[in-house]
């Protein structure tokens, strides 16, 4: 016959290997739990930033759609120049505070070393109303600096590093 202590300490060893084999299998199924948890939360804060953006260019969309719909708003074609004849592009400015925005949706592609700059003017004097901003999309419609007074409106294209300049040869497009 078996003595009682050996059974018991057989019964005793093979707990004691039941319970590291468990202890390795939650520990190990803990650490999927926990990867997937981090993985749940970077996507959580992804589509939390991403929500960020939509809802901040929802906003800008819908003052921007405001400010297009008043009545007071000049909408402005901008026709191709010699070097690019299909071109076109809109000024939208609103003469009762000055402001400008412009739509670059029919200008040409820009090589990388290049941008385009707004140009208005009144009589003899030009005012430039910045750089359009290409890289953001180029159907985006863009708020631009103010403007009281303006006769006619150009689009020039511009090399980087070189003074921009509203020179004829340069403009892409411009009210005709």
């Amino acid at each position: 016959m078996s003595n009682p202590l050996r059974v018991f300490n057989k019964i005793l060893a093979a707990t004691a290997v039941l319970l590291a084999v468990a202890a390795i299998y939650f520990v190990l199924k803990l650490d999927r739990i926990e990867r997937e948890l981090q993985q749940t939360r970077y996507q959580l804060d992804s589509l939390y930033t991403n929500y960020q953006i939509l809802h901040t260019h929802a906003s800008q969309s819908a003052g921007l759609l405001r400010a297009m719909s008043n009545d007071d708003i000049l909408h402005v074609r901008l026709d191709g120049m010699p070097i690019a004849p299909e071109a076109s592009a809109y000024i939208y400015r609103n003469p009762e505070n000055g402001q400008v925005y412009v739509n670059p949706a029919g200008l040409p592609p820009l090589k990388k070393n290049e941008y385009y700059q707004l140009w208005a003017f009144k009589g003899n004097d030009a005012v430039s109303l910045g750089v359009i901003d290409m890289k953001k999309s180029p159907y985006l419609i863009q708020r631009m600096r103010d403007v009281k007074e303006a006769d006619e409106f150009a689009i020039i294209r511009v090399d980087e590093g070189e003074k921009s300049r509203p020179m004829l040869e340069n403009m892409v497009v411009a009210t005709q």
